[in-house]
């Protein structure tokens, strides 16, 4: 009786039974996982939004945060208003990115924080009019603007260029500081508003242009003067109730969890596959024929030569004769006594017989052949009465 294994039905195609198809299969599998995660990564990179702190798109403004970061500045986004103006107080500077989106009652909840400094990024006409600020929109014009001021904020900064303007300003009532005038209208203002100071930047602090002029000196000098900075991300305005809209719900997901639902479900799939033909529970069954002891020690043989076993055919010699002498002399547990038992029986000594019965494997075939040569002797030494 022998055991042999019932291989279960392959759950693979028989194609997959080829080895050129397998790996023309496995790249073609891997380029369209590799194309779907580009695909997905530059979908997720272009819902950033402009002017995000954490947006790494050329509107965004993940450089400008960074610097900030770097200077110590406390950065917290928020996509309310209600979630902003809890954060605000007479150290904090807000940063309003989208000042269109706003009313003029989310404005005034703003600015009754009383925050030490508050800035509008390329406000509209419209947003001018929510925020009380006595300016007047002009025509947008890009190009490098000279400070023109006495502000510290440009006047250490220099010259700023100006890429994405939405509009210039003018004043119409009292300001505080006009710089950069850009023609037939300053692309920085400092205005005193009905409901109190405003900053109006018309551009320049996106990740394409801040490394552009004076533009990231000007940008750290204005928005780095308070050790905590919020900034504001309204995306959406007028829930019921007059409360402030905003942007997505806060989540503890990142943006990717969706792709990595789907790479791991993939992953499973290929695993199943990888898996599905393996061999069935062992089974018994009589041989058709007798094969002589011979050919399976042969068999043995070759099979160890094939694959260098000298070590396994090295101990598979030790241990055979170890059984032979134990069954003639006892101590099949204990080799020290082994190895005493067949030196009373032979001129060696115990050291000797424990080394060959349990020494180092042979390093080489010659070696080995040695090894069972001195096995072969010295069992049939034991042996002679």
């Amino acid at each position: 009786m022998t055991a042999v294994a019932i291989p279960r039905v392959s759950i693979v195609p028989r194609i997959w039974r080829n080895r050129p198809a397998r790996w023309i299969g496995a790249t073609l599998f891997v380029a369209l996982l590799v194309l779907v995660t580009i695909t997905v990564f530059q979908s997720s990179v272009g819902r950033q939004r402009a002017e995000d702190p954490r947006s790494s798109t050329r509107q965004g403004a993940g450089a400008l945060g960074q610097l900030l970061s770097t200077e110590g500045i406390r950065i917290s986004t928020a996509g309310r208003v209600a979630e902003a103006s809890e954060r605000l107080d007479a150290s904090t500077t807000l940063v309003v990115a989208r000042p269109d989106l706003l009313t003029a009652t989310e404005a005034r909840r703003l600015m009754d924080r009383h925050p030490a400094r508050v800035i509008l990024l390329r406000p509209p006409a419209g947003a001018l009019e929510a925020f009380g600020a006595q300016v007047e929109a002009t025509p947008p014009r890009a190009g490098v603007f000279q400070p023109d001021c006495l502000l510290d904020a440009a006047a250490l900064a220099g010259p700023i260029e100006v890429d994405d303007p939405v509009a210039g300003y003018r004043p119409t009532g009292l300001i505080e500081a006009a710089c950069y005038p850009t023609g037939a209208g300053y692309a920085y203002l400092r205005v005193a508003g009905t409901l109190g100071t405003l900053d109006l930047v018309g551009g320049g602090l996106s990740n394409a242009a801040i490394g552009k002029e004076g533009n990231a000196a000007f940008a750290m000098n204005l928005l780095g003067s308070q050790p905590q900075l919020v900034w504001l991300m309204a995306t959406h305005t007028r829930e019921a109730g007059g409360s402030t809209g905003g942007g997505p719900q806060p989540t503890l997901l990142p943006s990717w969890w969706q792709i990595g639902i789907v790479q791991a479900a993939v992953a499973l799939v290929v695993v199943g596959i990888w898996r599905g033909r393996r061999l069935g529970p062992i089974l018994t069954e009589p041989l058709p024929v007798t094969v002589r002891a011979s050919e399976t020690v042969e068999g043995h043989g070759r099979l160890y030569y094939r694959l260098a076993a000298r070590e396994r055919a090295g101990e598979a010699l030790r241990t055979a004769t170890r059984v032979r002498l134990s069954r003639s002399f006892g101590a099949a547990d204990d080799p020290v006594v082994l190895a005493e038992a067949v030196a009373r029986r032979t001129a060696r000594s115990p050291a000797e017989i424990s080394r060959l019965l349990s020494g180092p494997a042979p390093a080489t075939d010659d070696e080995l052949v040695a090894l069972a040569n001195h096995l072969d002797r010295l069992e049939r030494e034991a042996r002679q009465l």
